[in-house]
């Protein structure tokens, strides 16, 4: 008794460590999906990253999808995809359309992606690891501000204006967003010497980026520079929580200056479609004086030769 008390252990062990083994060689980043603020009628994409360890063959892919959100959930990759041979990582883009039917509650459900390899010689099928997505949707419509500021830039200018300030903001709430404080720093060319400072905190005049989009929103420093080059420091926050902080450098030029360089470019594009449009006619007239050529050699080449027999 002892004995097979014993063997079942080891084997247990033995078997507890190949399934820690296989479970490490894939993985899904993230792993659970939270939405708390769900609205009907809003589309949800997410991208999610299958990993592996050994990536020495082709790893092929299908999806069960259960629980509440089985008909609302979309697979961009389709429901069966491939991992290919020499990819350690694979993105999953996935689409939860909220119905405009959906009580307003909390739904759950799981997106399981089994995967199996296929060698090709011999056509044979092994099911060997999954990757589970837990997704928890909460549908409400209470107000939700939520947003990214993806980018700040300050575009090259004319003097005389105020300095415009661009924040491209991506917004993942049900409300429009914009931020609430933006403070500056003006620095000179070589970045040492602060030229002026400015805090923004009243934004009542600036439309916000709509729900679930992505745009931009452009502020003005009351400030006119000469046409140089400067640096600034930029902050942008939400109450008193900075979102994002860039060193930027910038360039204001003499009036008319952007005008000029529009004028200067549009010559420059008519310039290069003239120059290949002779380009190309050139080419052709070369191949056709060439084709010319050798149809006239190949005649008096026959000629000759026709002279000869006789």
């Amino acid at each position: 008794m002892k004995t097979h008390k014993l063997l079942f252990f080891i084997f247990l062990t033995v078997l507890l460590c190949f399934a820690g083994h296989a479970s490490a060689g894939l993985g899904i980043s993230p792993s659970d999906w939270i939405e708390p603020n769900g609205l009907v009628g809003q589309q949800i994409e997410k991208t999610f990253t299958l990993s592996r360890a050994d990536a020495s063959e082709d790893l092929y892919f299908t999806s069960k999808i259960t629980g509440e959100l089985t008909d609302w959930i979309k697979i961009e990759n389709g429901n069966s995809f491939v991992m290919p041979k020499g990819r350690q990582q694979l993105p999953v883009n996935i689409i939860l359309s909220i119905p405009q039917s959906a009580e307003k509650k909390e739904y759950k459900g799981e997106i399981r992606l089994n995967s199996s390899s296929k060698t090709e010689q011999t056509g044979q099928v092994g099911v060997l690891l999954s990757a589970l997505i837990r997704i928890d949707l909460t549908v409400s419509d209470k107000p939700f501000l939520s947003y990214d500021v993806l980018q700040i830039e300050i575009p090259k200018q004319e003097t005389g204006n105020s300095v415009s300030v661009i924040l491209k903001i991506w917004n993942k709430g049900n409300v429009s967003a914009k931020p609430t404080k933006l403070t500056a720093d003006i620095f000179d060319k070589f970045n040492t010497t602060k030229i002026d400072s400015f805090t923004l905190t009243d934004f009542s005049a600036v439309a916000g980026v709509g729900s679930f989009s992505e745009g931009q929103i452009e502020l003005q420093l009351p400030i006119q520079l000469p046409p140089e080059q400067y640096w600034a420091n930029v902050s942008v926050y939400q109450d008193e929580k900075v979102l994002k902080s860039s060193d930027i450098t910038f360039n204001i030029v003499e009036a008319g200056a952007l005008k000029h360089e529009a004028a200067a470019a549009k010559k420059n594009n008519y310039l290069l479609i003239i120059g290949g449009i002779l380009l190309a006619v050139v080419i052709i007239a070369g191949i056709v004086v060439g084709i010319w050529l050798f149809i006239k050699k190949r005649k008096n080449h026959l000629t000759i030769s026709k002279k000869k027999h006789e």
